[in-house]
């Protein structure tokens, strides 16, 4: 264990960690709107994404799928139930007010990720979980001198996957 020393006594580092990742798929997580990278601005939004009243979201299976393919690549367990929940916070890029996301009940339980390191040795990094959600649009700066930032919602509720570790990582 290694320590730092601060004002108020002697720390350790201890790490956690989170990795997002867009995940492979031509249609969004819940609409069949495109996913087609470096599209123009706004052409690859439909109205389930926008969130607009009325408008009531479906899975892509092929999400699903490559979700479950991670997670047997990660030697983890594939819970056989998993809940989607509305994260509820206010972003210039997150048009619905809302990302649909997996809390307490994700589509990829506990695993790990085997490191290769120079002197031949593995080390394995466990993985918490690993949940699928909604990607947030994307702001767009400096794109003209005489122009304000702006929102591209073509990415919006595109598919995204995170991986989380707890804060077990020692130094």
């Amino acid at each position: 264990m290694s320590l730092i020393k601060g004002e108020t006594g002697e720390w350790e580092i201890v790490l956690g960690l989170e990795v997002h990742a867009q995940v492979i798929s031509d249609a969004k997580l819940f609409s069949g709107a495109p996913t087609t990278f470096g599209a123009d601005p706004n052409t690859q939004v439909s109205l389930v994404d926008a969130a607009m009243p009325g408008m009531l979201p479906v899975i892509n299976e092929r999400c699903v799928e490559q979700a479950v393919r991670t997670g047997l690549g990660l030697n983890a367990r594939i819970n056989l139930r998993s809940v989607f929940d509305r994260k509820n916070y206010f972003y210039a890029d997150l048009p619905a007010g809302y990302q649909i996301s997996q809390y307490k009940d994700p589509i990829v339980g506990e695993g790990e990720v085997e490191i290769d390191l120079p002197d031949g040795k593995i080390r394995r990094i466990g993985i918490e979980r690993l949940h699928l959600e909604q990607d947030a649009a994307r702001s767009l700066h400096d794109q003209h001198p005489s122009q304000c930032a702006a929102t591209s919602t073509s990415r919006c509720a595109s598919p995204a996957a995170s991986w989380a570790r707890a804060a077990r990582s020692r130094t």
